[in-house]
Parts: C-alpha cells; structure tokens; sequence
C-alpha cells in the first residue's frame, strides 16, 4: 500500500468533518453533474449543513480517512448495503485510500449485495471492488450515474435465467 494509506487513519465521521467533507464533496460535483438547475436539489445535499444532519441519522454510516489532521477522503454506507458516497481527495488518488476505506466496509457491513451509482469516472475503482453494472448510463435530475451491484463472491453462482434442456 502507498504512503498515503499506511500513514492515513480511518474513523467514524464526526459532524466536525461536515464542512471538510462538503468541500471534498463539491469539489468533483463538475463529474457528475450534467444540468446544475434539474441538480439543485442533489448540490444542497452536499452542504455542510445536509452532511451534519445525515451524519445524526442511524441509516447513514460515515467512515472518515485521514492523515495529520487532513481529510483525505470519505466513506458513507446507507444502510449498511448502498455506498452512497465514496471521494478522495485527488492529491490522494491512487495511493489506497479508497481501497483502505472500502476494506472498511467490508469489514463492517456483511451483507450479500452492495449497490452503488456510479459517476462515469469512477466505475473502474468500482470494477476493482467487484461491482458489476446493473443498467445503463443514467441521468436523473441532471446527475449523471451508472448503477452498479456487488454480489459477494462466496455465494453460489446464480441459476441461469432461462430454462436449460434437461
């Protein structure tokens, strides 16, 4: 693992972190916002003040890396099988932090099927962590996303869907 992840700790989010972690949040807004008046709504989601009150709801999970004090990225599950934000810092990128608070997770949320939408820039971290998409390119309410699926590895392979000769 890079410098980054090795000397980066990892922690729950503290409402303290909702102003650093809107200002990550933003910062690559340009990536998958395709319409900024249809994406009003999604940008105010990214306020610090939007931050503070998901981070006092129990569906939402806020994992924080860090290093010298400095946010190098962020984690959020929403209930326990939807990443519903993963960013870092582009200073940090390809240096494991990611990957560090994906492992995170992991650890944390044992469930089957992970889901996540995807910014187009994204989808190949996504791939390496085993998601799949599940449709299309999609743009709802001038955010641009693909959704995408994790199935965890050790389940059996799923039955075909169609009908086999016997």
């Amino acid at each position: 693992m890079s410098r980054s992840a090795n000397l980066c700790s990892i922690r729950p989010a503290r409402s303290t972190d909702a102003d650093a972690i809107s200002r990550l949040s933003l910062s690559f807004s340009d990536e998958f916002i395709v319409d900024s008046v249809a994406a009003q709504g999604f940008l105010d989601s990214l306020s610090a003040h939007a931050f503070r009150q998901r981070l006092a709801l129990p569906d939402y999970a806020y994992r924080v890396a860090e290093q010298d004090g400095l946010l190098l990225g962020y984690l959020a599950m929403l209930r326990g099988s939807h990443l519903f934000q993963l960013f870092v810092d582009r200073a940090h990128h390809r240096r494991g932090v990611a990957k560090a608070l994906w492992h995170h997770a992991l650890r944390d949320y044992e469930t089957d099927t992970m889901t996540v939408n995807a910014s187009l820039n994204a989808v190949p971290v996504y791939r390496q962590f085993g998601f799949v998409a599940e449709g299309p390119l999609t743009v709802k309410q001038g955010v641009r996303y693909v959704p995408m699926c994790r199935i965890r590895s050790d389940l059996p392979a799923l039955a075909p869907s169609v009908n086999l000769p016997v």
